[in-house]
């Protein structure tokens, strides 16, 4: 599937975000669209849960403005750097992972795709992404490299620290990360995930391998999500906007995108080269260890255990609880790789 950047509807959509009320006629005498189409337009807006949009065939109604993300405002926040940038936008497209995966783009530059909307949006272990629409902050970032680094294995682990950082100068000090790939607030020993991290690896004898990493931040407010996607979503999950509160001036996504890359600029050359400091950065942000987890590997029974940190490779260290004639032994320490294992915290009784 191809990415769709329809100038009809982007320009639809543009006054939509400027808030306030319109009427059909306001709208359709800027575009070439029918009334027809502008009204089944705003059904597919409604089902992707735009926010604050409400309708009838005499008027259109959007709570408050709406922040687009927009290739002008983004390079007004880029810093100089001498990793070029290839960035693009769509209103619409399948997965900006995907794309990035399967695009020819320049090789030597930090390629960049970021979506309003995701109609096939990837988590890890093959879950789906789903985010309101223009809500949230989801992008693709991608490198071309003509050689295997032992590094990469720590790219979920960077770009963790990479996205944490940015938001912690940004006031989030609360913030934490979850082993691999999630970013979290922690709420009475339960976890309310803000965001995540997804990495895919292509590799080929002739152009070497290709990284991508996708990252998820979820921006409003989800309590205003509809029944139906919060079961789709099925986990506690908290919008960043949220977290700062009504008095708190909202995140502009163009800045915090933006912010985002430059840090990724600083950090990519760490990552290949002196891999020890994200490591221990990562460390500094870890909200696992000491914690009871549960673990569901790939294949065999869950157990549970104490969270020792990370070794210097990236793998999560567990004190696994076994009972041998009723005793608890916790001397037995599993090393688990982030590919088909969840993790969950659980309270210290399930130990017990």
């Amino acid at each position: 599937m191809h990415p769709k950047k329809n100038i009809q509807t982007l320009s639809v959509l543009e006054i939509l975000c400027k808030g306030g009320e319109f009427s059909p006629a306001e709208i359709l005498q800027n575009t070439l669209l029918s009334k027809d189409e502008l009204l089944l337009y705003l059904q597919r807006l409604q089902q992707q849960q735009f926010p604050g949009l409400s309708f009838t065939e005499q008027q259109i109604m959007v709570r408050e403005p709406v922040e687009l993300l927009n290739v002008a405002a983004i390079n007004g926040y880029l810093k100089e750097s001498d990793l070029p940038i290839h960035l693009q936008l769509f209103e619409e497209i399948n997965s900006t992972n995907e794309y990035l995966l399967t695009a020819e783009l320049p090789s030597s530059s930090l390629n960049i795709c970021a979506a309003e909307w995701q109609t096939d949006g990837r988590g890890r272990l093959g879950r789906r992404w789903f985010m309101p629409m223009a809500s949230h902050l989801s992008f693709s970032f991608s490198r071309q490299l003509s050689h295997i680094n032992p590094a990469l294995n720590l790219l979920s682990l960077a770009a963790g620290v990479c996205v944490l950082e940015v938001l912690k100068a940004a006031g989030f000090h609360q913030l934490r990360l979850k082993w691999p790939n999630d970013i979290v607030v922690e709420d009475d020993n339960n976890l309310i995930k803000t965001g995540g991290i997804l990495v895919e690896t292509r590799t080929s004898s002739l152009t070497g391998i290709k990284w991508v990493i996708g990252v998820g931040l979820n921006m409003s407010d989800t309590r205003n999500f509809g029944e139906a996607l919060m079961q789709t979503i099925a986990q506690p999950v908290m919008g960043l906007n949220q977290l700062m509160g009504k008095k708190s001036k909202k995140l502009s996504r163009n800045q915090l995108l933006a912010e985002i890359i430059n840090h990724w600029a600083e950090l990519e050359q760490k990552v290949l080269h002196e891999p020890d400091q994200i490591i221990q950065r990562w460390r500094d942000y870890d909200m696992l260890t000491g914690k009871c987890v549960e673990v569901t590997p790939a294949s065999g029974s869950p157990y549970f255990g104490i969270a020792r940190g990370i070794d210097n490779e990236g793998h999560l260290l567990v004190q696994r609880h076994q009972h041998n004639n009723r005793a608890i032994n916790m001397e037995r320490l599993e090393k688990l790789s982030s590919g088909e294992v969840k993790v969950r915290v659980k309270k210290h009784e399930a130990l017990r």
